[in-house]
């Protein structure tokens, strides 16, 4: 695992467009819909059906970050200035940010709950990590 890991880091895939949201294999959550999705980037849900969440997100100048949040924002709604007008009392779970997708695998695979947009990869690599793709509903 720790040499795939490397090698992640150094050769991942080359983004085209196309992403998947992921989570541990540790969770038996299977599936969200677009409204959960976006009320967990918002941190105004934390729990489904009992299971927590807890996002994780890229850099803001990710391509992958901007067309995750294109889909999931239409609107060109800025989710670091909404995090900004929160402030540190709001009590919401700010997003968690990971320096890269590949980074945002390991969290995702050592935390049960959380959730990570990351370029869209294959069967074997999500197994290797532990991970299994979140149906959208």
């Amino acid at each position: 695992m720790t040499i795939w890991l490397i090698s992640i880091l150094i050769s991942g895939p080359q983004f085209e467009g196309e992403w998947i949201l992921v989570t541990s294999n540790q969770t038996t959550l299977t599936k969200l819909s677009h409204y959960q999705i976006k009320q967990i980037y918002l941190g105004k849900l934390d729990r489904i059906d009992g299971i927590p969440v807890r996002p994780v997100q890229l850099r803001k100048k990710d391509p992958v970050r901007q067309a995750f949040e294109a889909w999931l924002f239409p609107n060109g709604f800025d989710l670091d200035n909404y995090w900004l007008t929160q402030g540190i009392d709001s009590g919401a779970p700010h997003p968690i940010n990971a320096g890269s997708w590949a980074l945002a695998v390991v969290m995702v695979e050592r935390n049960p709950g959380f959730i990570a947009y990351i370029p869209q990869v294959s069967e074997e690599e999500l197994e290797r990590n532990h991970l299994h793709i979140l149906i959208i509903e």
